[in-house]
């Protein structure tokens, strides 16, 4: 009986582990950020390379429209193939934007190593830097901070985008 159960999780084991994160390409980031109205690369990212299993869900807005008199999405959340889900949330005045992306476990140097490639430095925004245990990747002052955690068999990466 233990054999037949272990033939049943190997496969999902093995599925789990052959998860990649290809390196982006930051000008296809760049344009479809800029053709969807979308502020965070990582939301381009996954949209680029894996398809959604579900649309944009929770909607929230800003209490304000924009200039064509259009609502201001600031919350939803989404899932995409593999288990891949993506919470964003920037509601409320002057607040910075908060991603929660929980991602298959892969390889924790090519997560990290993802992490720097979507997160390329911006102009007069202060360059990231690994803490010792690479588990939060900071600049020192405004730009993105990003915190990896290690839930078993994923991974969950929080963002925080802001001052």
């Amino acid at each position: 009986m233990k054999f037949i159960i272990a033939l049943l999780f190997f496969p999902l084991m093995c599925m789990a582990q052959n998860f990649e994160l290809k390196i982006p390409d930051n000008a296809k980031l760049q344009k479809w950020c800029n053709e969807n109205q979308s502020e965070m690369e990582v939301y381009a990212y996954l949209n680029l390379n894996f398809k959604a299993t579900s649309s944009k869900m929770n909607l929230k807005y800003q209490d304000y429209e924009d200039g064509n008199g259009n609502p201001v999405l600031c919350s939803f959340n989404q899932y995409f193939e593999h288990n891949i889900s993506y919470e964003e949330k920037s509601c409320g005045e002057a607040s910075g934007i908060s991603v929660l992306i929980t991602l298959p476990k892969t390889k924790k140097e090519n997560l990290i190593k993802w992490i720097e490639a979507v997160n390329k430095p911006i102009e007069g925004i202060d360059e990231n830097q690994w803490n010792e245990d690479h588990t939060a990747f900071e600049p020192d002052g405004a730009g993105c901070y990003y915190t990896i955690k290690d839930a078993n068999d994923k991974w969950i990466i929080e963002i925080y985008c802001g001052c």
